[in-house]
C-alpha cells in the first residue's frame, strides 16, 4: 500500500540522512516543534544513529514529543532501550493485517513472528523501566483485511498498546495494492468499529479511527488549512518545500522571502467549498474520531 512499492520507487536508490544534515534541520525546525515524528515514509531502525537523532530532538532541543513509525521488524529490546534512554516518548508500529497470511502479504517481507516479537518486548520494558512511554498500532483498513480488525485485540490484547489508530486505505499512486474501494464493507465495519470502541474502553486504550458509516465527510476546510500550516516533512532530498535552500538560508528568511504569512491569510479567506474539493482524503489529516 505504500508509495515505497511503486515502479517510480523502486529503482531509486535509497538514502540514509546524514547526521551533519539532521543537525542542520534540527538546527532550522526543532525550536518550533511541538511534535517530531522520525519515519513515517522510509523505516526509521535502519538508521544506525536512530538514538542520537531522538536525543538531539529530546535533549539538546527540547521538543516535547519524540515518537518513531516503524514496522518493528528490527526493534530489539538493545535498541529500544537505547531509544528510550534517549528520550523517545512513542513507538508507532505499522501493521496492517491481524492474521499472519494477510500480515506477511500486505507488508512483505515482514514477519508475524518477529511483530509479535517486538510488542512482547515494549510490553516487557514498561513494566520493569522507570522511563514511561506509549506504544501506538498503526491499522490502515482495506479489502483484504477489514474482516479481521475485529479480532484484533483476540490476537494482541496481551501487549501494551496506549493507542490503537485505525485508518481508511488512500490512494498512494501506482503502489503495488490498488483495491481501495470500502464502500461494500461500511456496515460491518461500523460494527467492528463498535466492538473496537468496547474493547478499548475497557483497556482504557484510546481509538482513533474513522466512521465507517458513509463515506461523507471526508475533507473540512479545518483539514485543508491546518496540515500545511504545522506539517514540516524532511527527508533527505526535502525539507518542507522544494524551493527552500535549507542548508543555505533559515527557516524565517524563507517565509519572509516567499510571503509565507501572506499565503496563509489568503487561505483562510477562500471559500470552503473550494478547500473541500481539494482534500480527496480526510482521513489523512483530521478524518479520525477520538474514543
Amino acid at each position: 500500500m505504500c508509495h515505497f512499492s511503486s515502479p517510480e520507487y523502486a529503482g531509486k536508490k535509497r538514502e540514509i540522512m546524514p547526521l551533519a544534515d539532521y543537525e542542520r534541520i534540527a538546527s532550522l525546525l526543532f525550536k518550533k516543534s511541538l511534535q517530531l515524528v522520525l519515519g513515517c515514509s522510509a523505516e526509521p531502525t535502519l538508521h544506525p544513529q536512530l538514538p542520537r537523532m531522538v536525543e538531539i530532538a529530546k535533549r539538546l532541543h527540547k521538543v516535547p514529543f519524540v515518537g518513531i513509525a516503524t514496522n518493528a521488524q528490527l526493534l530489539t529490546e538493545s535498541l529500544a532501550e537505547k531509544l528510550l534512554e534517549a528520550g523517545l516518548d512513542e513507538f508507532t508500529v505499522s501493521m496492517h493485517g491481524v492474521e499472519k497470511e494477510t500480515y506477511e502479504r500486505l507488508q512483505p517481507p515482514a514477519s508475524y513472528e518477529k511483530l509479535h516479537r517486538a510488542l512482547a518486548v515494549l510490553t516487557d520494558l514498561a513494566a520493569k523501566s522507570d522511563r514511561s512511554f506509549k506504544v501506538r498500532i498503526n491499522y490502515t483498513v482495506n479489502p483484504s483485511n477489514q474482516a479481521q480488525l475485529v479480532d484484533f485485540f483476540q490476537h494482541f490484547g496481551q501487549y501494551k498498546i496506549d493507542l490503537l489508530q485505525v485508518r481508511k486505505i488512500f490512494d498512494l499512486g501506482n503502489t503495488v495494492y490498488q483495491d481501495r474501494d470500502l464502500a461494500p464493507f461500511l456496515q460491518s465495519l461500523s460494527r467492528t468499529r463498535a466492538v473496537l470502541q468496547e474493547n478499548c474502553h475497557a483497556r482504557k486504550t484510546t481509538l482513533l479511527c474513522p466512521p465507517f458509516e458513509s463515506e461523507t465527510g471526508k475533507g473540512t476546510p479545518a483539514s485543508a488549512i491546518l496540515l500545511p500550516l504545522v506539517l514540516r516533512y524532511a527527508s533527505p532530498e526535502i525539507v518542507w518545500k522544494r524551493d527552500f535552500p535549507w542548508r543555505t538560508e533559515s527557516y524565517e528568511a524563507y517565509c519572509k522571502r516567499t510571503g509565507w504569512r501572506r499565503s496563509v491569510l489568503a487561505m483562510a479567506r477562500r471559500k470552503s467549498s473550494d478547500l473541500v474539493r481539494e482534500i480527496e482524503n480526510g482521513e489523512r489529516s483530521l478524518g479520525y474520531d477520538v474514543d
